[in-house]
């Protein structure tokens, strides 16, 4: 009898009665847990106990098959001592029990992947941004950005200052405020001319985002006469293209004004519209678009 090889914490084992129904080579049984993983492949032959045997079948009339006395294995030596420690099976224990799996002190029969990925993996809570950030109908490097700065992971100044000395904390965009993701994507002036220009084409109203939070909450949100799927696109292209002339700039030494990169969006907009205009809830998007400019 195999049973499931033993997975760390979860394992409990099993509670010897008449030995029956416990492999004494595969089930977790004595203190030495499972004996297969102490004693190795040659223990079978070493000790003349087959490996199918139950714990039952490694008994005699006289208890107990022991290792050599002068084993020089000290993996045999251990388990002689286990064995001696222990009453062989008995009927009159009753039936073999199995407590094989549990956690936090529970004792269980069965086993379930679920429950143990769960007990070592706990999730987090779940978090109410995915919708904003991942769509059919959304450009994936625009996800991706949007994503990773959701997660507040983008390598801005501030953040970068963190880990390494002698970084430049200015802004790359603006060099007067700390370069920290809310800044840069939100608040910088640059921005928030990009992010008004914008706002105008899909909104009826400006808006001010205190952080990336109050944007993922704006975007979950209804507005009236105005797609959802229509202002998660164009975030999204805002915070990419941000991020891109962010780059450009630090990293190239080229500069664009707000209208160049409002035009980035304009086109990256279109061309993203227009791509999905016959997939349904999508055909009047590019109208919509168009209708503010």
């Amino acid at each position: 009898m195999l049973s499931l090889r033993h997975l760390a914490k979860p394992l409990l084992g099993c509670v010897l009665g008449d030995g029956t129904k416990i492999s004494f080579w595969f089930d977790n049984w004595c203190s030495l847990r499972v004996v297969w993983d102490c004693i190795g492949s040659s223990g079978p032959g070493t000790m003349g106990i087959p490996i199918d045997a139950t714990v039952a079948e490694a008994c005699g009339p006289n208890g107990w098959h022991l290792p050599p006395t002068r084993t020089r294995n000290q993996n045999l030596a251990a388990l002689r001592e286990v064995l001696l420690s222990m009453d062989p099976p008995s009927d009159s224990l009753g039936p073999d029990e199995y407590c094989t799996w549990g956690l936090d002190g529970s004792k269980n029969s069965f086993f379930t992947t679920s429950t143990t990925w769960n007990y070592h993996r706990p999730s987090e809570d779940k978090k109410d941004w995915p919708p904003a950030v991942w769509g059919k109908h959304f450009v994936p490097k625009h996800s991706l950005t949007f994503w990773t700065a959701t997660l507040d992971r983008l390598p801005v100044r501030a953040r970068l200052a963190l880990w390494k000395t002698g970084i430049p904390m200015t802004c790359c965009l603006y060099y007067s405020q700390a370069e920290t993701r809310d800044h840069l994507l939100l608040h910088c002036p640059f921005s928030e001319q990009v992010w008004c220009i914008v706002l105008h084409r899909v909104a009826s109203y400006p808006c001010i985002f205190a952080d990336c939070s109050t944007l993922i909450t704006w975007l979950l949100s209804r507005i009236p006469l105005v797609s959802s799927t229509l202002t998660k696109i164009a975030a999204q292209a805002i915070i990419y293209l941000l991020w891109r002339e962010r780059n450009n700039r630090l990293h190239n030494s080229v500069t664009s004004s707000s209208a160049t990169v409002f035009a980035q969006i304009d086109r990256s907009g279109r061309d993203t519209l227009l791509s999905h205009r016959y997939r349904k809830g999508c055909g009047r998007l590019l109208s919509q678009w168009f209708a503010r400019s």
